[in-house]
């Protein structure tokens, strides 16, 4: 029954795509391709307090789903979309993480703490950038990276973190 809502509340994002008037937030264009992701429900304990939190660290934009429904519906701006669901259960242990583009985890840290997430405080290089891990509000894992190599060193623990701390494998 979840897989139904979940891909009815896309085709509904869908339709609300194709007729976005002017002045409303911005959504991606769609255009999918074989093997993208196109939809990511991210669990939520406050649908408002979910979309201020990813709008002021991330610059996400939010817009309210279907009426009666706890959902509302997200935007990176770029590519990616989905929906807060407040019929989700928070997942502080992990399950499948996203991760999240960040031009500096430590700046991305202070945005997520200012606005009442929890950073791991890790940073850690794997080959091609930079990693990080922060729990949001509702309390899901979530990740960051960065591809920005110019990150001040890193203390000896912070090289040996585990990449999914706080959760299990």
């Amino acid at each position: 029954m979840r897989f139904f809502v979940s891909a009815l509340l896309a085709l509904m994002l869908l339709c609300s795509l194709a007729g976005a008037q002017e002045g409303d937030a911005p959504m991606p264009e769609w255009n999918p391709q074989a093997g993208q992701v196109v939809h990511i429900e991210i669990p939520s304990l406050d649908l408002d307090q979910s979309a201020a939190f990813y709008g002021d660290v991330f610059g996400w934009t939010a817009m309210p789903g279907p009426e009666g429904m706890d959902y509302m519906f997200w935007s990176d701006g770029g590519t990616a979309m989905g929906g807060f669901t407040g019929d989700g259960k928070p997942n502080p242990d992990g399950g499948v993480v996203f991760y999240i583009y960040s031009e500096s985890i430590a700046d991305s840290y202070a945005a997520i703490e200012a606005a009442g997430g929890k950073s791991t405080g890790m940073e850690l290089y794997v080959g091609e950038g930079y990693i990080g891990m922060f729990h949001d509000p509702s309390g899901n894992l979530i990740g960051l990276f960065s591809s920005n190599q110019s990150m001040p060193a890193m203390e000896e623990e912070t090289e040996a973190a585990d990449p999914h701390a706080g959760h299990n494998h």
